[in-house]
């Protein structure tokens, strides 16, 4: 039956404020023209309270604001009541008891079941509850009490925990072989050689692919380049040692802090200091390599990745995501996969691990970054992290865009616990009475997971938040929002459901937690330790400061078990971030993949300095992580003389290898250096790590003990090569083509 219908006057009509006070629902609906049977019903998204302002000396009375909508239709049974949502609580309020001060009505465009455009009235009330009242002092007093006496005594909490075994330290893992007091050593463990030359042959390969010019000798012994790259800088083709040098130098730059790169090759010692990295590699060179240093393979034809709607996102598999993420995720790979590797399979974890995020800073372009307006690191990349006293076991990458696509489907966790989940299965298997104890902050943490984890015999415990676990107990959820600030400093509250122990203590603020390896009933859960007194302005300072009364700033106090074990292991990703902060080798960059390079970098130094200081022998201390990192720039700039010499041998032309037996000795055209000769100087200059005696140095200091090396000036060579030799009586023809002198060579048609 359809509802009747009203005119459009009557709709209008609004009744007067001084008529509204005492009426009911059913009454001004009446007035107003809305039938009886209307349906009071929230707005889509809740409204927030509107109160009027607070009177002094008169308890103000709670109002909300609800939406009527008239419809077409006839209207359910409970249309005689109003829902109303307010706090995350919904009470249904009747009208007998609600009374509607004031109406606004308006007229919107929906919809009906077969798609037909219709229009329908929604009108907006405010209503007051006649019968809420401010509750007095002696009632709040009262339930205060009822709530204390009602809670379960700690003696008598019953809970059977994970068995965690023995305690264990972390066991590093490395070759027999392993100079554990070489600082490159352990670098190497991480950023093998491998990872090395992968990084070399992609940034030749990109160089030539975005047009760098590369050098040739010609007949003259010049740079053959084409009128339009005159201007150009040359490339000369880079490799291992030339990396380990540029590596090296930046993590000079960490320790030694400059605005701008070009500071670091100044040698007016009247305005800055003078700086190592000039000794070793040009400033030119340096600007090379960062501007062509590339990790993915390099392709023919890149093609621009295609755009995604967030519906069609929403939609696709984990494999699917993972397959069309090629904007910044697949320009670190392979490095990020072997560098993953390398990380967790040099270390046994000790029994105490935890996860949390890294944020890797970047404030430039990209879909990929993350926001954390309260975290030092405002905005950037965010990694969830597995570590260990500041060890980096396992990572993974996370997008705005993408979420974390390296991630598993599972059924019975939301994202965030599977993350958890993901990287604690991760962890080597131990023998049987030994396991892990995991500990996580409030954003990953439900009774869900932590029986999970349990189930694949993993401990768990951190702090938490009511409402992500839909079992926790109400008496700790009322006594964070109701009752934490009226019990005394150092109150628990304990509460076991299905293998997992909920637990509320009163601190400076109530801390809810859960935990699978902790008990409460036993001597043991409770030790002493030093406490701070807290600021007077702190949440619950009436009661925290309280057992500082007459004993200074500092008292050792009893707390938790639980709480202590937190205290010492939850920040073992903050380790690995404090030690990445303190020398970071991150510059600034266009490219949006950039800082993750740095990122690893600094990881793989942290994770190197860890192993030295996990070694039982004590080749390294926690507090020597700066004269570690010295070391290491000292131990790779050395390699400064290998590259020098394997650069020169690449600079040589291919075809001069190429049957040598068809090459002849000719006369040129003019009279010039041998090519030999002049390579050979080159070598030695590089070995021996000098500069040229002509080149001015710091404070206008020469250089000595270097040998001035003079190529001979010849007029012939060879007509292949198109290059000046020396004649086949010196080394220098057999040499460059790759042969051995003989013995006795024939002088007959030789001319020099």
């Amino acid at each position: 039956m359809e509802a009747p219908k009203t005119s459009r006057a009557v709709r209008k009509r609004k009744l007067p404020a001084r008529y509204q006070e005492g009426l009911t629902v059913t009454e001004i609906s009446s007035y107003c023209g809305i039938p009886d049977t209307a349906h009071i019903s929230p707005p889509p998204p809740p409204l927030p309270p509107l109160l009027p302002p607070k009177r002094r000396g008169r308890p103000s009375t709670p109002r909300t604001v609800v939406t009527v909508i008239i419809p077409e239709a006839g209207p359910p049974e409970s249309a005689r009541s109003a829902v109303v949502q307010g706090d995350s609580i919904t009470r249904v309020l009747d009208t007998a008891t609600t009374t509607v001060e004031s109406t606004t009505l308006e007229v919107y465009k929906s919809e009906d079941s077969d798609g037909n455009p219709v229009k329908k009235t929604k009108r907006k009330a405010i209503l007051k509850n006649t019968t809420s009242q401010r509750k007095t002092v002696a009632q709040k007093r009262s339930e205060t009490v009822d709530f204390i006496q009602n809670l379960q005594d700690i003696q008598s909490v019953d809970f059977q925990p994970l068995e965690e075994g023995p305690r264990r330290a972390p066991q590093p893992i490395y070759p027999a072989e392993t100079e554990l007091d070489s600082p490159y050593a352990l670098f190497s463990l991480f950023w093998t050689p491998e990872m090395f030359e992968v990084l070399a042959t992609n940034t030749n390969a990109y160089a030539l692919k975005e047009g760098a010019v590369a050098r040739d000798i010609g007949g003259n012994g010049v740079r053959r380049c084409c009128e339009d790259t005159m201007n150009q800088r040359i490339w000369y083709t880079t490799n291992a040692n030339e990396l380990r040098v540029y590596i090296g130098i930046l993590l000079y730059m960490s320790l030694h802090p400059e605005g701008e790169v070009a500071t670091y090759w100044h040698r007016d010692i009247l305005t800055g200091p003078n700086h190592t990295p000039a000794l070793y590699m040009s400033l030119v060179r340096f600007t090379q390599l960062q501007r062509f240093l590339h990790i993915a393979p390099v392709t023919g034809d890149d093609v621009p990745p295609q755009e995604y709607t967030a519906d069609e996102i929403e939609q696709m598999t984990p494999a699917q995501r993972r397959e069309v993420d090629k904007v910044w995720w697949g320009k670190m790979e392979p490095l990020v996969s072997m560098f993953r590797e390398n990380c967790k399979s040099h270390i046994i974890p000790g029994s105490n691990v935890a996860v949390d995020e890294i944020m890797v800073r970047f404030h430039g372009r990209s879909k990929h970054t993350t926001k954390m307006p309260n975290k030092p690191i405002s905005k950037g990349y965010k990694i969830w992290a597995l570590c260990e006293q500041g060890y980096l076991y396992n990572f993974m990458h996370y997008s705005r865009l993408w979420k974390t696509v390296e991630l598993p489907e599972h059924l019975s966790l939301t994202d965030m616990q599977n993350v958890v989940f993901t990287l604690a299965r991760t962890l080597p298997r131990l023998p049987e009475g030994q396991t892990y104890t995991l500990f996580l902050d409030n954003l990953f943490t439900n009774t869900v997971l932590f029986r999970e984890l349990r189930a694949e015999g993993i401990g768990a415990c951190g702090t938490t938040r009511p409402h992500l676990s839909l079992d926790f107990p109400q008496v700790l959820k009322e006594l964070k929002e109701l009752y934490g600030e009226k019990l005394p400093w150092g109150s628990l509250v304990a509460v076991p459901v299905d293998q997992v122990l909920c637990l509320g203590w009163i601190d400076n603020n109530t801390v809810l937690s859960l935990s699978t390896v902790h008990t409460v009933n036993r001597v043991a859960d409770v030790v002493e330790r030093w406490r701070k007194r807290p600021l007077a302005t702190s949440t619950f300072a009436r009661e925290s400061r309280k057992p500082f009364e007459g004993m200074g700033a500092r008292v050792e106090l009893a707390i938790p078990r639980y709480i202590d074990d937190y205290n010492y292991n939850m920040g073992g990703v903050d380790i690995a971030d404090q030690h990445r902060a303190a020398y970071s080798s991150q510059r600034k960059a266009l490219r949006n993949w950039i800082p993750t390079w740095y990122w690893m970098v600094d990881s793989a130094v942290v994770n190197a300095f860890k192993i030295g200081v996990f070694v039982p022998g004590k080749y390294w201390n926690r507090r020597q992580h700066r004269a570690f990192r010295e070391r290491l720039w000292q131990e790779l700039l050395e390699f400064s003389e290998e590259a020098a010499v394997k650069k020169q041998q690449d600079m040589l032309p291919i075809q001069r290898l190429e049957r040598p037996e068809k090459h002849t000795y000719v006369k040129m055209a003019v009279r010039a250096q041998c090519v030999w000769c002049s390579h050979e100087g080159h070598i030695r200059r590089a070995r021996t790590r000098t500069p040229s005696p002509k080149k001015r140095c710091f404070g206008d200091e020469i250089y000595p003990n270097v040998q001035d090396i003079h190529p001979r000036r010849v007029s012939y060579g060879c007509d292949i090569c198109d290059v000046h030799l020396c004649g086949r009586k010196y080394e220098c023809w057999w040499a460059w083509h790759g042969q051995e002198r003989p013995l006795l060579v024939n002088h007959h048609n030789m001319y020099d």
